[in-house]
């Protein structure tokens, strides 16, 4: 458990950060690598790293991985399409650049529905404490009072994959909120 494997996850991640941004490289200035690089360095990998630290065989830990890179898939294209028309000014040319903003908001409904079957696998496979059920169910209800018709900087052009957004971090903060106030609440009984 931890050592080799986490050191390897953890510098491939600081790498994939580094050339994200740094002028030389620029990851996140070529379609595909934007994305990629993104995605992996800010939930795949990082996800994976504590994995690594408590286990040695992922298994179904592999669906977890793939929800939560897919879900920040959705967020970086997401960003590109809002930044879209900034980004075509600029002469840009990343993933949404070239897919257009059409083929994107398909890519984006894509990429939330196969995060949503992986977690879903994830969590019929056991993944997650079954009591947890109670607190999505709380959370769902919560997140339907909630009609947003922008996201959380005030973007207003994809309302409906924003309203998806606002609602899943409700739903996920719950469910977190209570895992946390669980596992807490056994070790001071202990």
């Amino acid at each position: 458990m931890g050592g080799g494997l986490v050191f390897i996850i953890g510098g491939i991640t600081l790498l994939l950060s580094h050339l994200y941004s740094w002028k030389p490289v620029r990851l996140k200035a070529y379609p595909i690598t934007d994305i990629v690089s993104h995605s992996l360095m800010l939930s795949g990998l990082l996800l994976l790293a504590g994995y690594f630290t408590y286990h040695t065989e992922p298994g179904i830990a592999w669906f977890v991985a793939a929800g939560v890179t897919l879900w920040s898939v959705y967020g970086q294209l997401y960003n590109q399409l809002r930044d879209y028309d900034m980004d075509v000014a600029a002469g840009l040319k990343n993933t949404t650049i070239i897919l257009g903003p059409r083929n994107t908001q398909i890519a984006v409904w894509m990429t939330i529905a196969l995060a949503v079957v992986c977690l879903v696998v994830a969590i019929a496979l056991g993944a997650f404490p079954v009591w947890l059920a109670a607190a999505a169910g709380v959370g769902i209800a919560i997140s339907a009072i909630f009609r947003p018709k922008a996201d959380l900087r005030g973007y207003t052009e994809m309302a409906k994959s924003a309203s998806v957004q606002i609602r899943g971090l409700i739903v996920f903060n719950i469910i977190m909120i209570a895992w946390l106030a669980a596992v807490l609440l056994t070790q001071i009984t202990r």
